[in-house]
């Protein structure tokens, strides 16, 4: 189901209510993954990181500094939920921010 993922860390979880129905309205439920659209995978990188550069679309992160000895934390925070987006741990000041992004 598209946007199961928003669920797993969810105390109460929300979903379709009505199971029911696919019986009796012969509905048709197929999940889907990443990975069935492989091949697409080379046109896909190249328009996300063009809507990324023109702003259309922006990435959240969370950076956590202070090299590799934080890096423990950082796994335990990021099984607990507490980071917006990508989760990075900063293991060398590489200058500005951005060009760590860039590098990415």
């Amino acid at each position: 189901m598209c946007g199961g993922i928003s669920q797993y860390n969810t105390k109460n979880v929300q979903g379709p209510k009505n199971y029911l129905m696919i019986v009796a309205m012969r509905i048709r439920m197929e999940g889907f993954v990443v990975f069935d659209f492989q091949k697409e995978y080379p046109k896909a990188l190249r328009e996300l990181a063009g809507w990324l550069a023109e702003g259309k679309i922006q990435r959240r992160e969370t950076v956590i500094k202070g090299g590799l000895g934080k890096a423990e934390q950082a796994l335990v925070d990021l099984y607990r939920g507490v980071n917006t987006g990508k989760l990075i741990v900063q293991v060398k000041d590489g200058g500005d921010e951005e060009s760590l992004r860039a590098s990415l």
